[in-house]
Order: structure tokens, then C-alpha cells, then sequence
């Protein structure tokens, strides 16, 4: 039997200073191979959704998953935040960040980790320039630079591992 209503939406909250909705899928929810996936659309609504963890194409099962993939459209320069299970962009230079989301598997932790990211689209520059400290609240910061005319579709997988 389908039940009714099996997708809750929730009231507008704020985030980070957007105005943002989400809903929960609740036909997965409690199952340890869940994730939380979001997106946000040009319009800034950011919903949630949770889904069942399957392989995208190309990946097994033995492949290790990001604990971040994010995509979005960039022209010019911008910087990706990271902070616990909070992910935003400040924008630095040229036009600001459109058609962007991620996907976040596991939330950056409060305790010191290494960094890492793999460009897998976009013609520019992607760097960490910032690991998460006790300093900077553990917030790691990957800038994301397209020095060429127009945009360009960039997406990143990001990884965290507590240090040797």
C-alpha cells in the first residue's frame, strides 16, 4: 500500500542568510545507507532530500565515496566553505555561482583533518587553500578560480582523513 504524503515538506527556514525550504523522502529514512542530498536551485530555494547511497556510473561498491561532491556554474573567482555539515560559497570576483549544489556524505568534523579535492569538471583552478582548524572554527576553504571569458560547469569531490 502507497501511503500519502510520503515526501513531508517543511516551512521556509533560513540559511546563511538565504531563504531556503527542504523536504524529507521519508520511504528511506533510517536506513545506515541513506544521505542526505541537496541542491540548490537558482531561485536559492536549497531542498533536502534523503535517497538511498547507490553507486553513481563508473563506481563500485569498493570505490571510496567523497565525503562532498559539489557542482555549480563559475565565472570568475569564488570560494567554497565547508563547516560541519554547512556548505556555502563567498563570492570574490566575476559573476556569482549559478545552477549549484552538493551532495554531502558525512559532515566535516571539529577536530583537525587533512583536506583534499579533485577537480572532475571545469576548466579552471581548484585549490584548498584553508584546512580546518581550532582557529578558523574548522572550516575548510577550497577557492574555485575561471579566468576565461564566460562560465564553465565545475565539478568537485572532497575528502577529509584525520592526519598520520
Amino acid at each position: 500500500m502507497r501511503r500519502r504524503g510520503h515526501r513531508l515538506c517543511c516551512c521556509a527556514i533560513l540559511l546563511l542568510g538565504l531563504h531556503s525550504s527542504f523536504s524529507i523522502n521519508a520511504s528511506g529514512w533510517g536506513r545506515a545507507a541513506d544521505r542526505l542530498l541537496f541542491s540548490r536551485r537558482v531561485s536559492g530555494a536549497l531542498p533536502v532530500e534523503v535517497t538511498q547511497n547507490q553507486p553513481r556510473s563508473g563506481e563500485t561498491s569498493e570505490t571510496p565515496r567523497p565525503d562532498l561532491r559539489w557542482w555549480g556554474r563559475v565565472d570568475g573567482r569564488d570560494l567554497l566553505r565547508i563547516r560541519r555539515g554547512q556548505v556555502w560559497v563567498v563570492h570574490e570576483e566575476g559573476f556569482p555561482i549559478v545552477e549549484t549544489g552538493f551532495r554531502l556524505e558525512r559532515p566535516l568534523p571539529t577536530e583537525p583533518v587533512t583536506v583534499t579535492v579533485r577537480k572532475i569538471r571545469g576548466r579552471g583552478t581548484v585549490e584548498v587553500i584553508e584546512q580546518p582548524t581550532r582557529e578558523n572554527n574548522f572550516t575548510a576553504t577550497i577557492r574555485i578560480e575561471d579566468k576565461k571569458s564566460g562560465s564553465d560547469r565545475y565539478e568537485l569531490e572532497v575528502w577529509w582523513e584525520k592526519p598520520d
